[in-house]
């Protein structure tokens, strides 16, 4: 849940190689927006910004950044990776946590 009560949804959950988020009106809209998408409202395209093609969650952090859930294809093999980025989707770090995979 964003700060304001609304989501961040990727919308695919991963399928397809699809790493894009959006946000969405969360329960403190009202009853005919929630559930709707936000628009404009944030989206993070992490395909976008960084090259990533997998992601499978998100998190926020106290201070309102944003960590999600990846996987980097390197020689065959899917690195999970965790992405640290500002409230708006701007990436500051990446973390490698190893080939396990991880779900949000």
């Amino acid at each position: 849940m964003l700060p304001g009560g609304n989501f961040l949804i990727n919308d695919y959950d991963g399928a397809d190689g699809a790493p894009l988020y959006r946000e969405y009106y969360g329960f403190e809209a009202t009853p005919s927006q929630r559930g709707q998408r936000v628009d404009p409202g944030l989206t993070v395209d992490l395909d976008h910004s960084l090259g990533l093609k997998h992601a499978s969650g998100v998190a926020v952090a106290p201070d309102g950044s944003l960590y999600f859930v990846t996987g980097i294809l390197e020689s065959g093999q899917t690195i999970q990776t965790i992405v640290h980025t500002d409230s708006a989707g701007n990436p500051l770090s990446t973390r490698r946590v190893g080939p396990a995979a991880i779900e949000d």
